[in-house]
């Protein structure tokens, strides 16, 4: 592989990482997260990229240190404040900037992993409110394989708590 030539490659290696992981293909994910962190990630503030690596290493259960690099270095830039959050776990923080940063995409997935989070500490009520927010935004773009994701989480929930 070349190296990445700016944040969009890179953020768009993190996303293919990502469908790798949809696709059971962990080794794919983490080459592609391997070879951008060895070759480009030198700037890990260049924008919307930040958050995709933060979602990818949380993805993978890998270190987040380069993300915490970031906030160290660019304390103010709000996608680093994005990327950081997520990196915290603080993902009430993270969608509320995403929200801010007018990324509906990412603000979505954040509140996704949020809601399953909340699942697992048995907030049900919390997480079914991020929930609803998650699918307003993927059903207004057609976004099918991550309403039904959601409404997938929100099933199997509701089922063991009618049990």
């Amino acid at each position: 592989m070349s190296q990445p030539a700016e944040a969009g490659e890179a953020g768009g290696a993190f996303i293919a990482a990502r469908v790798a992981l949809a696709a059971d293909r962990r080794a794919d994910a983490e080459a592609l997260v391997d070879w951008v962190l060895a070759s480009a990630w030198s700037r890990p503030y260049n924008g919307w990229a930040a958050v995709e690596l933060a979602l990818t290493l949380d993805d993978l259960g890998r270190p987040v240190d380069p993300i915490l690099e970031a906030e160290r270095t660019c304390p103010r830039l709000l996608w680093v404040q994005v990327a950081a959050a997520v990196a915290r776990s603080a993902f009430v923080e993270a969608a509320n900037q995403a929200h801010v940063l007018l990324s509906p995409p990412l603000e979505s997935q954040i509140r996704l992993r949020l809601a399953k989070r909340l699942v697992d500490e048995g907030r049900q009520v919390e997480a079914d409110e991020q929930l609803d927010l998650a699918i307003a935004f993927w059903r207004s773009v057609g976004a099918t394989r991550y309403v039904r994701e959601a409404e997938a989480l929100r099933s199997s929930t509701s089922a063991q708590s009618n049990s």
